[in-house]
């Protein structure tokens, strides 16, 4: 038993650990930006919540704001002149990296990262 609680002990030192990295990555990556409608260089990204493994990248996050403003993937490929399949990949990668089965759980999770404003108007 206490062989199975000093494990559970290491791994919770581990987990700990490797949020304080993600939370220091966030705090590096977002110190120049003014505000949250700054756009990043194409060298750039920017992790935008701890529970993100991997960053959204510049044009991820230009598909995630076309998706919160209610574009259709056809729509999205004609301004961003891409194919509908490349944004549908765009669209995979960022409903992973938000860790959402769904665009209410994306809009949710966005929100609560003030990419996105969900009061009435």
């Amino acid at each position: 038993m206490a062989s199975e609680e000093w494990k559970n002990q290491a791994e919770l030192l581990q987990e700990l650990r490797a949020l304080r990295k993600r939370v220091a990555e966030f705090e590096q990556a977002s110190h120049g930006l003014k505000h949250k409608g700054d756009l990043l260089d194409e060298s750039q990204s920017m992790p935008t919540e701890p529970y993100m493994a991997k960053p959204l990248t510049r044009t991820e996050m230009k598909v995630l704001h076309l998706i919160l403003n209610g574009k259709s993937n056809k729509e999205m490929a004609a301004l961003l002149h891409r194919s509908v399949r490349t944004i549908e990949v765009h669209r995979s990668h960022i409903m992973r990296k938000f860790e959402a089965d769904n665009i209410i759980e994306l809009f949710k999770r966005a929100a609560a990262m003030g990419l996105v404003d969900l009061t009435e108007s």
